[in-house]
Parts: structure tokens; C-alpha cells; sequence
């Protein structure tokens, strides 16, 4: 196979080197402002002989034309693309190397993109410790896909004063997002396709008819969520259809959608709402003269305890510099919000999950954090509220919010 090598060398068979001497885990970052030049950037070349990884792709793969094979050599301690490969697939040569690889843990994946589907192999660890790697063996897969309709439902009751009514937004202004919630996985290896599958992995755009489907999908379990236009909508439910006649929908948003390896799900029905609100405000000390965490969301929880497994009613959003944080597309009703820092262990994730993903037991115990902080909202249909203010103390000396 003819692959275009894309790795970084400094000499033929010797490791790369990264700022200011040293590897690729050991690397340090270099900051480069709009406008600046960041100067002094030596490099100490570190010789050191790299070694070979090696191996071969399988795989039913019916043949077409334009079948290109990629594949990606990222490290397994932050996902970082190390050296990728592309060229032909043939029923003749299916092998690939990735040369001067220093020593670490990485991960192997192949990819092949036929038009528009794509086959995936599972991400296979391998450990480079003073020797060559070989016989690495990656078999292509087919991914699956998730379809279904988008509809719109009229705002209920509402005042045309406050909630003026307006035409649905044209369906190619909406996006049906698909991400994978990360629970179990090590390696997002979504995260690569993305970067160089020549279609959109993770999203649809609904059609004429409101008709979505998102493709192509690797394995595992996907929450849904839709980037509207303007303010006044939201996302009142997200449905499976049901397993049997006299059974209801089953609720999508709750549990996300387990996807297994080449399925194809239809018949999600993601239900967008007229007469959202908005909420937006700055978060500020307790104490004259502290500062704020680095690491400080907001948490805007719906108040009933029934209302646990609402997951749509869940909002987190992050604090900027100044304090200030917002919201936007949230269903009317009771809530309370919750200024709360993000332990170092979750915020450090590169794929941030959002708390309300992480079953019932965290979503009620972050209801009952913000019943304690109680800063209760009432929020009506297409309600503004701005300047909110929220008062926050750290927990070992936290004093009640005021609002």
C-alpha cells in the first residue's frame, strides 16, 4: 500500500524531539497571542532511535473506487495524533508501518471511507518499550447510524404580549447533534473521524419533511441535543418508539441511545417547543476581596423532586473571568440554581460530560445542593431575566446564597 507518511522526524530512525528537549508526553505548550511573535523557542535535539509499528488491516470491504484507508496513531494519555497514514485500499496489500515512534503507550485505528458510509476498526493499545511493535492486527467494522424526524410544537397559553407568536424556524436553520456520553470508553475514537472523515460524523440537518439522520456512528451510547435558532425554542423531549403497542415512548434524553456496532436506529422523534426563557447573570464572592474558582459552573436544576429524570430541565453552563454566565432555550417552570466548583478529577476530562448524564443518584443529589444553596427562579414562558446575581463561598467556608 502506498501511504503518504505524515509523522514529524528529525532524522531518519530517530524519535522526534518536542520543546524544549524532550518527548511528546513530556512536551511543554507554547503560547502564541493574536498579533505576537513568541520568541526563543530553542529546541535541544534529544538522539534517540525510534522504533516501528507495524501490523495489518482486515475486513469484509465490498470494493468501489474511491475506498481511502486512513490510518491513526494518537497517544493513550491524551489522545493526540502521533502519525497517520492514507492510501489505496486493495485486496492485495493491507498492511501499514509507522516509523522512528518513540517509546510510550499509543492507540491504532483504521478507518476507510466508501462514499458515504465508513468502516471503523476498534482502537487497539500498544506499548513501545525498547523494541519494534508488529503484527497489530485491525479489522474494519461497519458504523451505525440514528434517523428520525424533528417536529414542532405551538407555545402553550402564552401571552402574545410577552410571547409573540412566530412562523417555526426553517428546518436547515436546526442541527441534530449526536455525542457520545464517554461512559466506559477510554478513547473517543469518534474524536478521529472527525478530524479525517471528508463528511460530518456527528451531526444531521433535518430535510424539507424534518427528516434527520446522523451517520456513520462507531459503537456506544449517544445523547442527542439540537443547536436552535434565536431564543424562543427548546427541546421538550426526545423519543424512542415504544417496545410494544400499549407501551409509551421510551424517553431518549434520559438514558441516551445505546448504539451497537453497524446499527441503524429510526424513528427518534426530537420534539422542539416554542415559548423558551433565558436566564443570565455574574457570580460573585461572598467575601469582599476573594476571587472566584477557576473551575466554577452553574447549575440551573429543576425544583421538583419528580422532575429528577428530566434530564432536558438539567443546564450547566461555565463561569468567564468577570464572573458572568447565561442560558438559553430552557423550558418554563421552577428551578433552582446552584454556583458549584467542578472537581479537578472531571474538569481535567477532555470530553466534558455534563452532570446530568450521570444517572439518577448524581442528578438528585445536585437537586438537593441546590435546594441547600437555595436561589429558587421562577421562570415563565419567553421570560428574560437578566442580572442575576449569585453569591458564592467555598464549601469549607460556605455561607447561604443570597440572591
Amino acid at each position: 500500500m502506498n501511504f503518504l507518511m505524515q509523522s514529524v522526524e528529525g532524522y531518519d530512525n530517530d524519535a522526534p524531539t518536542y520543546y524544549p528537549s524532550a518527548t511528546r508526553d513530556t512536551a511543554l505548550e507554547v503560547a502564541v497571542r493574536s498579533g505576537e511573535v513568541a520568541s526563543g523557542i530553542d529546541i535541544r535535539f534529544r538522539e534517540g532511535r525510534g522504533h516501528a509499528i507495524s501490523g495489518e488491516v482486515s475486513g469484509k470491504v465490498p470494493q468501489t473506487a474511491d475506498s481511502g484507508l486512513a490510518v491513526i496513531l494518537t497517544q493513550a494519555s491524551t489522545g493526540g495524533v502521533q502519525s497517520f497514514s492514507i492510501g489505496l485500499f486493495s485486496d492485495t496489500e493491507r498492511s501499514f508501518q509507522f516509523d522512528s515512534v518513540p517509546d510510550g503507550q499509543y492507540d491504532v485505528v483504521a478507518m476507510l471511507g466508501q462514499g458515504d458510509d465508513t468502516l471503523l476498526s476498534r482502537p487497539r493499545r500498544v506499548e513501545v518499550k525498547g523494541t519494534d511493535v508488529t503484527g497489530v492486527q485491525l479489522e474494519l467494522g461497519p458504523l451505525g447510524s440514528i434517523a428520525g424526524r424533528l417536529v414542532f410544537e405551538k407555545a402553550l397559553a402564552a401571552d402574545t404580549r410577552v410571547c409573540p407568536p412566530r412562523s417555526n424556524p426553517l428546518n436547515g436553520e436546526i442541527v441534530i447533534l449526536a455525542k457520545l456520553d464517554g461512559k466506559g470508553k477510554e478513547v473517543p475514537t469518534s474524536v478521529l473521524a472527525v478530524n479525517f472523515s471528508p463528511s460530518q460524523m456527528l451531526d444531521g440537518v433535518p430535510d424539507e419533511k424534518g427528516e434527520f439522520k446522523i451517520r456513520p456512528l462507531e459503537t456506544g451510547r449517544y445523547r442527542l441535543h439540537a443547536d436552535l435558532p434565536g431564543e424562543t425554542s427548546f427541546i421538550r423531549a426526545i423519543t424512542l418508539p415504544p417496545s410494544s403497542q400499549a407501551a409509551k415512548p421510551i424517553d431518549a434524553a434520559r438514558n441516551g441511545i445505546d448504539l451497537k456496532p453497524g446499527e441503524r436506529i429510526a424513528g427518534v422523534t426530537v420534539s422542539v417547543a416554542e415559548g423558551a426563557a433565558a436566564i443570565s447573570g455574574r457570580v460573585v464572592p461572598s467575601k469582599t476581596g476573594a476571587s472566584l474558582p477557576s473551575n466554577l459552573l452553574v447549575h440551573l436544576v429543576p425544583a421538583e423532586k419528580e422532575a429528577d429524570d428530566e434530564v432536558l430541565r438539567f443546564f450547566e453552563a461555565p463561569v468567564d473571568r468577570e464572573g458572568a454566565f447565561s442560558f438559553k432555550h430552557i423550558a418554563p417552570g421552577r428551578y433552582f440554581l446552584l454556583a458549584k466548583e467542578e472537581p479537578e478529577s472531571e474538569s481535567n476530562v477532555r470530553d466534558h460530560q455534563p452532570e446530568a448524564w450521570r444517572g439518577t443518584t448524581r442528578r438528585a443529589k445536585l437537586r438537593r445542593d441546590a435546594e441547600t444553596f437555595n436561589v429558587p427562579i421562577q421562570l415563565s414562558q419567553c421570560q428574560r431575566v437578566t442580572s442575576q446575581v449569585l453569591r458564592y463561598a467555598p464549601p469549607q467556608s460556605a455561607i447561604t446564597p443570597r440572591q
